[in-house]
């Protein structure tokens, strides 16, 4: 998603003093914005494909697009509420043609959590990582639907089993923190 890394940057931003830096960044949000909504737009004009193969593409891609509007925090409120069910309707449509495809599961268990909808983002995450997507990817996830369920120690031994050299910048000092507690 190439705008979540420099994203947070930008959207910081919007709370600048200086009048000209806000509506910079605000004209580079609304542009990526207007981006992906006209992706979105241009695979939604095209007539739905007839082979399974094509109409599975067709459905992983909008469902891509839609969950990028959430992710990289193009969209709140309402608008976030929509756009989260239809990433989330055409996720369920990609897996009613291929239900065998662990990067859907993943991605739909993302949408899920995003929703507040942990037990069954939970569920995804489990299935996702059965059909093959690698551990790493699901435990940090698997780790929060442990903390907030109040199973301490699922949620140590996720985490302190994590590959140290795998480890994005914001989830270093969490894993270093619960595994500072396995000694103490």
């Amino acid at each position: 998603y190439g705008l979540v890394g420099s994203e947070m940057c930008i959207r910081d931003r919007l709370d600048d003093t200086v009048d000209d830096i806000r509506l910079v960044a605000f004209g580079m949000l609304d542009k990526e914005e207007k981006k992906i909504a006209g992706r979105i737009h241009a695979l939604l004009q095209k007539p739905v494909p007839a082979s399974s193969a094509h109409r599975y593409l067709r459905e992983k891609q909008l469902a891509e697009l839609y969950w990028e509007l959430t992710y990289s925090g193009l969209v709140h409120g309402d608008l976030q509420r929509y756009t989260l069910d239809h990433a989330l309707s055409h996720a369920e449509a990609a897996l009613a043609i291929n239900d065998n495809s662990a990067g859907m599961h993943f991605l739909a268990g993302r949408i899920l959590n995003a929703m507040g909808r942990e037990a069954d983002a939970e569920q995804r995450m489990r299935h996702a990582t059965a059909l093959g997507i690698p551990r790493q990817r699901t435990q940090p996830y698997l780790a929060e639907f442990a903390f907030k369920n109040g199973d301490y120690s699922q949620t140590r031994e996720l985490l302190t089993t994590m590959h140290h050299s795998q480890l994005t910048p914001h989830l270093r000092p969490v894993v270093d923190y619960w595994s500072s507690q396995e000694n103490a």
